[in-house]
C-alpha cells in the first residue's frame, strides 16, 4: 500500500477491534489516564479547597502551626522579629483554627523578611475571596458557573464555617451555629455539583486522532478559559467510552469526589474542633 493510501475498510475494522477496549478493567484504564492527563495539565485550576485554610483547620492545627514556627526558628534572628511583631508577647493564647491562621500570617511576615521560604498564607485571603466575590450567590440563582466560581464558593463556605467555629471556642458555645451553617452549605454544594457535573458534560469530551483514516489514540478536550487543553499523550487506539462517562469518572476521583461530605464531615468534628483550646510560645531568646 502506498504512502498516503487508507487502509482498505476490512482491514480498517479488524484494526480497531484489535486496539479498541472490550474489556471494563481496559475501559477504565483509558479513563483514569485521560483523567491523570486533566487533573496534572496547567488548564486544571482545581476546585479544592485552599491548603491554608485546611492546614490550620484541622483537628492538628497546633501542631501544623508548631512545626512551621520550628522552620522558622532555625534562622537565630527569628526570635527577636517574631516577639516584636506580636507586640512582645511570648504566648499567645486561642493558637488554633483561624487563631492558628492569624499567627502563620505573622510567621510569614517575618519570614519574609528573613528570606525564607513560606507556606502562602498571607495570600489565602486573596486566593479565597478573588475579586468576582459577587458572583458566588449567582451559582444557586441562575446557573453561571465554572470551575473558578466554584473554588471561590467552596472557600469562602468553609471560612465562613471557620469563622463560627472560632467564635464558638471564645465565647465558650457548643458550635451548633457552626454546625448548622455546615449542614446547609453542604446540601447547596450538593446542588451545586449537581450542576458542575452538566456543566462539565458540556465543555468535556474525549476526541479521536486519525492517520490515513485509521485512529491512532484518543485524548481529551477541556474547553474552559480561553484556550481548550488536549492531553497530549491520550491513550492508544480508540476510546470507547461517552463524554458523560468520562465526567462519571471525574466525578469518582479525589480531586471532586471529596466535595460530597467535606462539609458534613466538617461538622462531625465541630464538637471536638471548639473544645480545642492551644497557646502559642515564642521560644526563650538565647
Amino acid at each position: 500500500m502506498g504512502q498516503g493510501e487508507s487502509l482498505p475498510l476490512l482491514h480498517r475494522w479488524r484494526w480497531i477491534r484489535l486496539i479498541q477496549p472490550t474489556t471494563p478493567e481496559e475501559r477504565l484504564a483509558q479513563l483514569d489516564a485521560l483523567s491523570e492527563g486533566l487533573f496534572t495539565s496547567e488548564k486544571w485550576q482545581g476546585i479544592e479547597i485552599d491548603s491554608s485554610l485546611l492546614s490550620y483547620s484541622g483537628l492538628n492545627s497546633t501542631d501544623v502551626l508548631d512545626s512551621y514556627r520550628d522552620q522558622l526558628f532555625d534562622v537565630p534572628s527569628a526570635v527577636e522579629k517574631l516577639g516584636s511583631a506580636l507586640a512582645g508577647f511570648t504566648t499567645v493564647p486561642n493558637a488554633v483554627g483561624l487563631g492558628a491562621v492569624v499567627i502563620s500570617m505573622i510567621l510569614e511576615s517575618v519570614g519574609k523578611n528573613l528570606g525564607e521560604k513560606t507556606m502562602g498564607t498571607a495570600e489565602m485571603l486573596q486566593r479565597v475571596f478573588a475579586d468576582e466575590k459577587g458572583k458566588k450567590n449567582s451559582m444557586l440563582v441562575d446557573g453561571h458557573l465554572d470551575s473558578r466560581l466554584l473554588k471561590q464558593w467552596v472557600n469562602g463556605a468553609a471560612f465562613h464555617t471557620q469563622m463560627l467555629i472560632h467564635q464558638a471556642r471564645l465565647e465558650g458555645a457548643d458550635g451548633s451555629r457552626a454546625v448548622q451553617a455546615a449542614g446547609v452549605y453542604q446540601q447547596q454544594l450538593n446542588v451545586i455539583m449537581d450542576k458542575y457535573k452538566k456543566y462539565l458534560i458540556g465543555i468535556t469530551s474525549i476526541q479521536t486522532e486519525y492517520i490515513q483514516s485509521v485512529p491512532i489514540r484518543c485524548y481529551l478536550s477541556f474547553n474552559e478559559g480561553p484556550s481548550r487543553c488536549v492531553d497530549a499523550n491520550g491513550c492508544t487506539g480508540v476510546c470507547s467510552s461517552t463524554d458523560t462517562d468520562m465526567v462519571e469518572h471525574l466525578f469518582s476521583k479525589q480531586q471532586i469526589s471529596w466535595t460530597k461530605s467535606y462539609f458534613s464531615d466538617l461538622a462531625a468534628d465541630i464538637p471536638t474542633l471548639v473544645r480545642q483550646n492551644a497557646t502559642f510560645q515564642i521560644p526563650n531568646q538565647h
